[in-house]
């Protein structure tokens, strides 16, 4: 095949690109750091300030992208950063551009310099990829906030936690732009309420951000929407309606929290207690989960292995002529209670 002639017209502006950067550079490059390359040689030759901004708005990419771009730069010696105070980007400099070792030489260009802003990431290639995830591992567990809140998740999970899942820790801190403030608060409802999985934890900050979510406040006051729905449902499962009474709101907790039983397990007491009783139902159904929780029942099958023993254990009693109340669970011994006191003592205790 005859080569083919390359030519053009001349033009009043003109960008020089080395020859050394196309021919040992440019093939390994992608199109963003190609195109970002480009620019900067383009901003130097016409005099024009670009920040972090403008160099995304223009090449089309993201902020990220740009700093991942700019970082591979850097690591292939093309270009150095300065930093603020702040840590903001304060410059870009394009070093001299040679042809790396053993090969033949090529344009050698003077160093130029232009301003720029913010950071953000490291990616490209796959070897710096790695290298990049683990100092932001280093990172986050050195800073002392991030490794407070380490420290916190371990203790609430009463485990070490493991590298994933201090991951998932650092993708909502970085990621999902969570303060450490709000990651702890987000910990304590989560395994607070026996949901210790990290993947649980990170699909309900996941769900927070896209409520856009991002205080304390602003979570407790999500998180009681989910507590008053089921306090609802609790109120109206035993024929109640309205706001609960001091008392019944601090049951209602206990069975929730401080037990931990799911809201099926708290529907088939509720659904016993209204069987069996026409009033003071608060205080029955707390006999019935009460004792569900002394004996580590917290399933559906539990129930039905303790309503099995029960039957069992109540049997002799039948033979000698003593009802057991329908032998289940579903039926409590009636006494003379005071119920009133009764519910008191219960709340109390």
């Amino acid at each position: 095949m005859l080569p083919v002639n390359l030519s053009a017209d001349a033009g009043s502006g003109v960008t020089l690109l080395p020859n050394v950067f196309i021919d040992h550079f440019m093939k390994d490059a992608n199109d963003a750091q190609i195109k970002l390359y480009l620019y900067l040689r383009r901003s130097i030759s016409a005099g024009i300030p670009a920040d972090l901004n403008t160099l995304a708005d223009f090449l089309n990419y993201s902020e990220k992208d740009i700093m991942r771009a700019l970082r591979y730069w850097e690591r292939k010696g093309i270009l150095s950063m300065t930093f603020g105070s702040a840590g903001e980007i304060a410059g870009i400099r394009l070093s001299k551009l040679s042809a790396p070792s053993g090969s033949r030489s090529g344009i050698i260009e003077l160093c130029e310099e232009i301003t720029a802003s913010p950071s953000a990431a490291e990616d490209e290639p796959a070897a710096a990829v790695k290298a990049a995830e683990k100092d932001d591992m280093e990172s986050f567990r050195s800073d002392n906030d991030t490794a407070c809140l380490i420290m916190a998740a371990e203790q609430y999970s009463g485990r070490p936690l493991s590298e994933a899942q201090v991951r998932s820790l650092m993708y909502i801190h970085k990621k999902l732009g969570f303060s450490t403030e709000l990651i702890d608060y987000l910990l304590q409802h989560c395994i607070g309420s026996g949901k210790n999985s990290f993947q649980y934890i990170k699909a309900t900050a996941e769900a927070w951000a896209e409520k856009g979510i991002s205080t304390v406040e602003e979570a407790k006051a999500e998180t009681a929407k989910g507590t008053d729905e089921r306090t609802r449902r609790i109120m109206k499962l035993l024929g109640r309606s309205g706001e609960p009474a001091p008392m019944e709101q601090k049951l209602i907790s206990r069975w929730l929290d401080s037990y931990g039983f799911s809201m099926e397990l708290i529907e088939e007491a509720c659904g016993r207690t209204v069987l069996a009783v026409d009033a003071n139902r608060f205080a029955y159904a707390e006999t019935i989960l009460k004792m569900w929780h002394d004996k580590g029942v917290h399933t559906m099958e539990g129930v039905a292995a303790a309503d099995s023993a029960f039957r069992s254990l109540s049997s002799p009693r039948r033979e000698s002529g003593h009802s057991a109340k329908n032998g289940s669970y579903s039926r409590i011994e009636k006494q003379d209670y005071d119920f009133a006191e009764l519910t008191e003592k219960l709340v109390n205790n």
